[in-house]
């Protein structure tokens, strides 16, 4: 957090959990706000990307995919965000994976 450099790759997490007598759950997402291909899809539209996806070496906000893409001014890509407008359900996803290891698959007694 607050790096200057990149340092980490936007890594996807998959995982899936077997349904008893429910559908399963599936969980497959990137750790960033949102995937690169969705910055290179706006650059392709040229339409411009919104706040909390990308920032520069200084903290700003990038709304230009461009300025990503050919990593102007040390643009980077936001790790999972905290709003709705950011991705917060990544978030859920990855405490509601950790909570199915540690309850049903661990043969815990678990409540619903």
């Amino acid at each position: 957090t607050f790096g200057i450099e990149r340092m980490l790759g936007t890594n996807p997490i998959s995982v899936s959990f077997p349904g008893y007598e429910e559908d399963p759950v599936i969980i497959d997402m990137s750790t960033s706000t949102v995937p690169f291909g969705k910055i290179e899809e706006a650059h392709r539209k040229n339409e411009r990307i919104p706040n909390g996806w990308c920032m520069d070496k200084d903290g700003n906000p990038i709304n230009d995919p461009d300025d990503m893409i050919h990593n102007i001014n040390g643009a980077v890509q936001l790790p999972l965000g905290s709003t709705p407008d950011c991705k917060s359900y990544k978030g859920y996803c990855l405490s509601s994976m950790v909570d199915i290891f540690c309850g049903p698959l661990s043969g815990a007694n678990y409540n619903k």
